[in-house]
């Protein structure tokens, strides 16, 4: 065997050494890549499952607040439809409403004073009965004088109001 031979088969013996440890290195780099992604995908489904319950809480505080807004609406709703209708009359309207009260008010009290005096009226056959009959129409108009500012002032606290 010549030299270059032995020069040649210590070349494909080092040339096969060199292969194998490369061979073996790519395995290595192989494996720790295959090793890091299992790591990931690992770390990947415990995020996951830590996320879950948060996900499943978040639907379920989704469910209950629409559930209490729909509540709240209701309430507001019933609250709402309680408040007087005078409320959502225009200014003008209100104080219509108003005067024609003030007015209602004025005729029945008129109207019972002209009952009292027409009473004095047809009792006037007996002077004693007729002083008595005027002493109550003094009377009565003396009370009016006193209630119908208190009546006024009742009727205005209960539109406010």
């Amino acid at each position: 065997m010549s030299e270059t031979a032995v020069d040649r088969e210590i070349d494909t013996e080092r040339a096969a050494e060199v292969e194998g440890q490369c061979l073996e290195e790519l395995q290595r780099e192989e494996a720790q890549d295959q090793q890091g992604k299992l790591e990931k995908a690992r770390l990947r489904g415990n995020h996951a499952l830590r996320k879950e319950p948060n996900t499943q809480d978040h639907a379920r505080l989704l469910c209950e607040f629409e559930h209490l807004q729909q509540v709240d609406l209701l309430r507001c709703r019933l609250a709402v439809n309680s408040f007087p209708a005078q409320i959502y009359q225009p200014l003008y309207r209100q104080q219509e409403l108003r005067d024609e009260q003030q007015r209602d008010l004025e005729i029945a009290f008129q109207d019972t004073y002209t009952e009292e005096s027409c009473m004095c009226c047809y009792s006037n056959s007996d002077a004693l009965l007729l002083d008595v009959k005027r002493s109550k129409v003094t009377w009565f108009f003396s009370w009016y004088q006193i209630l119908f500012p208190l009546c006024l002032l009742l009727v205005t606290m209960r539109t406010w109001m």
